[in-house]
C-alpha cells in the first residue's frame, strides 16, 4: 500500500481516500507503525526553491560541470546547504534551459534518517511538478498560466513552450489579494491564458476576467488522477569556487593606489588624503544604504565583513573594469527609501549582480523594474522566486546584467 504525505510549510498532512489534511504530530511514530507500506513524501513549493538557468549549448556533461557556478549566489544560503533536482529542457537554436529545484539539506536529511532507520521504502516528489503533469492532461496548448488553490495556499505555474518557466507560491490569509497582485504583475509582461483549479466559490470571489475555471479539486483528488507519480531524486552538487572577497578586492585596490603614490613623487599629499577621504565617505554611504539598522560606522570594510559572517551571506566579487563603488551606488539608487527594502544577499560575479531580499509589496517591485530600465550600467534584469513572508513582506530574487 502507498501512503502519501504532504509537507506544507512546517506541517505534515496524511492524504488518504476518505481522510484529508490530517496532521501527523509524531512523524517518526507514524512511520514506525506503518513501516510495511511505501511512503511518498511530497514537498510543497513553500519548502522548495525554484531557479531557472540557461545555456547556449546542449552538452549535458558540460552543463553538469558548470551548473554549480551558475546556481551559486542565486539562493539564500550557500549551495552547499542544499540538495538539488534538475529538469533539462532542450530548446531551439542549440540552447538548454535547466529548471533547478533546491531543498535545504537539514530538512531532507531529517526525513531520510527516519525512513532509513525504519527500513521503509520511500520516494520524494514536489507539488509544483505534480500539478504541472495534471494541467497538461486538462489544457491544450504550450503557453499558459495554471493556478491551484486550496484553503489559504496557492501555486501558480507559468508554462512557456511546454515547460515550466516560473513558479509562485503563497500561504496567506489574504489569498485573494496576493493572487490578483501576482497575476497583474505577470500579465503586464506576458499575455497568456489563465486556468484555475480549486474551490469554485473562491474562483467566483476572485472576479478576475482572464481566469478560466477548469475543475474543483483538492490536492488529494489530483494525486488520484495522476497515472504515475513523478519521483524526484535530490542530490548534492559540487561547487568549484574561484572568487574574490570584498576584503581582498579592497586591499588589492589599496595596494594599487599605494604603489601609484610611491612612483609618482609629484603627487601632492593633501590630494591623496582628500581622495582617500572621498572613498571612505562613499563606502560609508553605501554601507548605510545596505545596512540601515547599523547606527555607528567606524570602519565600513570591517563592518561589511562582519555583516557577511553574521548573516551567512555568500558574497563574491569578480574583478571588473567598472568601479565597485560606482556599481554599489547604482544598485542603491534602484531601491527608494519608502519601499522598505531589506537586502539579505548581494553577489557580484562575472558581470552579473544577484540580489535576494524583501520589499513592502508587489507594486514596489514594479518601481524597481522601472528604475532598472533607466539605469545606464544595467542592460537587462530578471525577477524570480517571489513569495510572501509571515510579516506580509514580498521576498524576491533579482538578477542584474551589466552593460558590457
Amino acid at each position: 500500500m502507498n501512503i502519501f504525505l504532504y509537507l506544507k510549510g512546517e506541517k505534515i498532512y496524511y492524504l488518504k481516500e476518505n481522510k484529508e489534511d490530517v496532521l501527523i504530530e509524531k512523524f517518526e511514530d507514524f512511520v514506525r507503525e506503518n513501516k510495511k507500506n511505501t511512503f511518498f513524501l511530497i514537498f510543497s513549493k513553500l519548502n522548495v526553491y525554484f531557479r531557472k538557468v540557461e545555456f547556449d549549448f546542449k552538452d549535458k556533461k558540460k552543463i553538469g560541470l558548470i551548473i554549480g557556478q551558475e546556481i551559486e549566489g542565486k539562493l539564500p544560503k550557500s549551495s552547499d546547504s542544499f540538495y538539488f533536482y534538475f529538469e533539462y529542457n532542450y530548446l531551439k537554436e542549440n540552447k538548454t534551459s535547466v529548471n533547478v529545484f533546491a531543498i535545504e539539506k537539514e530538512k531532507l536529511e531529517y526525513f531520510k534518517k527516519i525512513f532509513e532507520a525504519n527500513k521503509v521504502k520511500y520516494y520524494f516528489s514536489i507539488d509544483t511538478i505534480l500539478l504541472l503533469n495534471f494541467l497538461k492532461t486538462k489544457i491544450i496548448g504550450e503557453n499558459f498560466i495554471g493556478i491551484f488553490v486550496e484553503d489559504n495556499y496557492f501555486i501558480l505555474n507559468v508554462i512557456e513552450n511546454g515547460v515550466l518557466s516560473n513558479v509562485y507560491s503563497y500561504f496567506s490569509e489574504d489569498l485573494k489579494g496576493n493572487l490578483v497582485e501576482v497575476l497583474n504583475l505577470i500579465l503586464s509582461s506576458k499575455k497568456l491564458p489563465v486556468y484555475y483549479i480549486g474551490k469554485k466559490e473562491t474562483f467566483e470571489d476572485l472576479k478576475f476576467e482572464e481566469l478560466k475555471f477548469i475543475t474543483e479539486k483538492k490536492f488529494n483528488d489530483i494525486l488520484k488522477e495522476i497515472k504515475k507519480i513523478q519521483k524526484v531524486n535530490f542530490e548534492p552538487i559540487f561547487i568549484y569556487r574561484k572568487t574574490f572577497s570584498f576584503e581582498y578586492l579592497f586591499y588589492l585596490a589599496f595596494l594599487f593606489f599605494l604603489s601609484f603614490f610611491f612612483i609618482t613623487p609629484y603627487f601632492e599629499k593633501n590630494k591623496k588624503e582628500k581622495k582617500i577621504e572621498e572613498i571612505n565617505q562613499k563606502m560609508e554611504n553605501i554601507f548605510k544604504s545596505i545596512f540601515p539598522e547599523t547606527k555607528k560606522i567606524i570602519n565600513p570594510l570591517v563592518q561589511i565583513k562582519e555583516k557577511i559572517l553574521q548573516t551567512d551571506i555568500s558574497t563574491k566579487i569578480s574583478l571588473s573594469e567598472k568601479s565597485i563603488i560606482k556599481i554599489l551606488e547604482e544598485v542603491t539608487l534602484l531601491f527608494p527609501e519608502d519601499t522598505g527594502t531589506e537586502i539579505e544577499e548581494f553577489t557580484f560575479v562575472d558581470g552579473n549582480i544577484y540580489l535576494t531580499g524583501s520589499i513592502n509589496n508587489l507594486k514596489d517591485i514594479d518601481r524597481i523594474k522601472e528604475n532598472v530600465k533607466k539605469s545606464k550600467i544595467f542592460s537587462d534584469f530578471e525577477i524570480s522566486g517571489i513569495s510572501v513572508t509571515k510579516e506580509n513582506k514580498v521576498k524576491f530574487n533579482l538578477l542584474l546584467k551589466m552593460v558590457e
